[in-house]
């Protein structure tokens, strides 16, 4: 990555039109390579970043082609990008937006809306700035919708602007999502119904509160009951299903739905939910239908024959206590083609009712079964094309789990923690299952050091296991070798031996190991990215020098040391500034070499929770080391007669998004300081925009501070 700016200056400038990668941004370096991509890329047509910059929409700006637009996180983002973009490109068809803050502003994004009059998608999730006096006002420019996605947006959108914009459409709309929406729920399937009726994708979870089934309306209205319902139906804002005049009406408009979730609408019961499944058993060919948590089959039971065979491709039903055998076998008959079922913390479902379905689903791809009543999982071997499996918290017995598994040779993810799988078991199900990713082991009380072989594994998590010690990680390296995400939380561990290669994110909190395994692992662990050592109370300084010094991964960007009370305040400030290099060139390590220099990190997220950081210290230790802040005349004058010749101290909060220091004797001058530490640093002169930026001092990305439950801060605020 150091010489990626290099190579794209030999990249013609018209050579990209598609940059698809989320994953810019999670490294701090990768942002600043991003920007200097979009410098060069005058024809770029569609981008999909993960962490969007005002500079990265003004370099967007320069392209004149730009169509699609996917910010998956735009906290950083402010009203001179979002302007600076909508005066540039004026055919944008796709604008997906999630988590913008009060920096865009609501009066832009209408502005932005009614220029881009062509818009066919457009996503606006949780953004602070969304609510209904907005999309009222942008209603009249986006005629030519087909998707709309207005998720997470809390109590500011409503149905008194979701109404017009689907009315508004012109019976275009193909997809529309509404998660978590409170309030107007009936206005919106009226709408849907009346104008929408070519609606393929429905998604209504998070409503729980908002569905609901009147008991008035379960039963046949009498004429007071009618005149109600009257009264009721004309309040679009009416937060219920209130009739089955409704759901008819839905249903048999939507004649062309595909998918329908109903996630989390825990007020739904048997009543209601079977009504609008028995009318819409002919009508609505659904192919993906979620209830999460919703009490979808309760008492009494369905008969089969109630239930009209339907495409079911995918069906969640998390959550629902009253979903039994009957209610699966009824799924297993009707839905042959079924690939994803969720069934978690349904206690009511037994060994009858996923044989049925092993025997029918042969498709079936994803099966969770956390907390379920299931035993003698022996039927396990008729899901052939079976890539993820949870058992978790389930009684399941070792042999048959052994026996269930053998031959599954595509099954890439497993999760068998909270359950009684020992040492033979486990080694077994890793022989049968050579294609497993990711494995959870999690809470397994009878594992004490299983040899298992699985050279495509790259996730383990075996946190909360007290019986697993150092014995269990000596074949590691060899057997599992491409391992990149390691939880060892809460474990036996002591001395570990661990050297791989591939690791990503190593986890050791609440252990009992020492400095050398730290500073043995670092320099071996060159693509380390995240590393929590919180709760290690035997861990010292030398841990800290060793993370910051050179020998340790560059990549290494969120660290968590919660908890370790034996960090000093000089070591934990070393995550702040790197010190200068005159204070280093004599230190020595303990085999008596010449100990590598700190370097300079650029951290992303920072946990120092419960540490003993003691604000003056820490205030003073930076004051010393970095140039950013003013001194005293005379304290100036000994640093530079100390120091003579000496560099100073480097930053390493740069790209700082997320710092945490709860519980900490944090005063208010060191947090000041610590945040005038996290303003980026200029950009090289070779790198600098052709154009003057009004905004060079912005951050580039967006900066969260947990200061909770800190005196010094506390008493600041009650004094001010």
């Amino acid at each position: 990555m150091a010489t990626l700016n290099q190579i794209l200056d030999y990249i013609p400038k018209h050579s990209f039109a598609v940059i698809n990668e989320p994953s810019f941004g999670k490294h701090p370096a990768q942002g600043h390579h991003l920007e200097h991509l979009l410098a060069r890329c005058f024809g770029l047509r569609e981008l999909t970043v993960m962490q969007a910059t005002d500079q990265m929409l003004v370099h967007c700006s320069a392209s004149r082609r730009l169509t699609k637009l996917h910010v998956l996180n735009g906290m950083a983002l402010s009203d001179v990008g979002m302007l600076k973009l909508s005066a540039a490109a004026g055919s944008m068809i796709t604008l997906h937006l999630s988590h913008l803050s009060l920096s865009v502003s609501g009066g832009i994004l209408v502005k932005v809306l009614q220029k881009w009059r062509r818009l066919k998608e457009l996503k606006l999730s949780d953004c602070a700035s969304v609510n209904d006096d907005v999309l009222l006002a942008a209603t009249s420019c986006l005629t030519n919708l087909h998707q709309l996605d207005l998720s997470d947006n809390n109590n500011r959108v409503t149905s008194k602007s979701i109404v017009p914009l689907i009315r508004g459409s012109n019976e275009r709309l193909m997809s529309v999502s509404l998660a978590n929406l409170t309030t107007g729920v009936r206005g919106v399937l009226r709408a849907i119904a009346s104008a929408a009726p070519q609606l393929t994708h429905l998604d209504l979870s998070g409503c729980g509160e908002s569905i609901t089934d009147d008991e008035m309306l379960l039963s046949e209205p009498s004429s007071d009951q009618e005149e109600k319902q009257e009264e009721t139906e004309r309040a679009e804002a009416s937060s219920s299903l209130s009739s089955d005049d409704d759901a008819k009406s839905f249903v048999r408009r939507c004649k062309m739905l595909e998918e329908l979730s109903l996630k989390g609408s825990s007020n739904l019961t048997n009543s209601s939910l079977l009504r609008l499944f028995s009318s819409q058993a002919v009508a609505l060919p659904a192919s993906s239908v979620s209830l999460s948590r919703s009490l979808l089959m309760s008492r009494p039971r369905v008969p089969v024959s109630s239930f009209a065979p339907l495409d079911y491709r995918s069906i969640d039903l998390s959550g629902c206590v009253h979903v039994d055998d009957a209610t699966i076998q009824t799924i297993a008959l009707n839905a042959p083609k079924l690939k994803t079922l969720r069934l978690a913390n349904c206690c009511n479902v037994t060994d009858a009712g996923i044989l049925t379905l092993s025997k029918q689903c042969t498709a079936l791809t994803t099966l969770d079964l956390t907390a379920t009543g299931i035993k003698k999982p022996t039927y396990f071997g008729g899901f052939v094309m079976l890539t993820k499996l949870s058992v978790s918290r389930c009684a399941i017995e070792n042999s048959s789990l052994v026996d269930g598994l053998r031959g599954s040779t595509n099954l890439e993810k497993l999760d068998v923690s909270a359950t009684n799988v020992d040492d033979e078991s486990l080694n077994n199900v890793a022989s049968n299952c050579l294609s497993l990713r990711s494995l959870n082991i999690s809470e397994c009380g009878q594992l004490v050091a299983p040899i298992m072989s699985l050279v495509n594994l790259t996730k383990l998590n075996a946190s909360n296991n007290a019986r697993w010690g150092d014995e269990a990680l000596l074949f590691l390296e060899s057997r599992c070798p491409f391992l990149q995400v390691v939880n060892l939380a809460n474990t036996a561990i002591v001395a570990p031996q661990l050297q791989l290669r591939h690791l990503r994110s190593l986890n050791v909190s609440g252990t009992v190991i020492a400095d050398d395994v730290i500073v043995t692992m670092l320099p071996q662990s060159a693509g380390l990215m995240s590393l929590d050592i919180s709760r290690c109370c035997n861990l010292t300084d030398a841990t800290i020098a060793a993370i910051v010094s050179r020998a340790s991964a560059n990549t290494l960007c969120r660290i968590s040391v919660a908890h370790c009370s034996q960090f000093t305040v000089a070591a934990l400030a070393q995550l702040f500034v790197c010190p200068p290099q005159s204070q280093t060139d004599n230190t020595t390590s303990n085999d008596g070499q010449p100990a590598p220099p700190p370097t300079t990190k650029q951290f992303l997220a920072l946990d120092l929770s419960y540490c003993a950081l003691d604000g003056d210290s820490l205030c003073h230790y930076i004051q010393q080391q970095s140039p950013l802040l003013p001194l005293p005349e005379q304290q100036q004058q000994q640093q530079n007669t100390q120091q003579e010749g000496s560099t100073t101290g480097r930053s390493n909060l740069r790209a700082l998004q997320t710092l945490t220091l709860d519980n900490t004797n944090i005063t208010v001058e060191a947090l000041r300081a610590l945040l005038q530490l996290s303003q980026p640093a200029s950009l090289p002169p070779q790198h600098q925009p052709s154009e003057p930026d009004n905004n060079d001092t912005k951050r580039s990305t967006f900066l969260q501070v947990s200061a909770r439950g800190c005196p010094n801060l506390i008493a600041a605020e009650e004094n001010a």
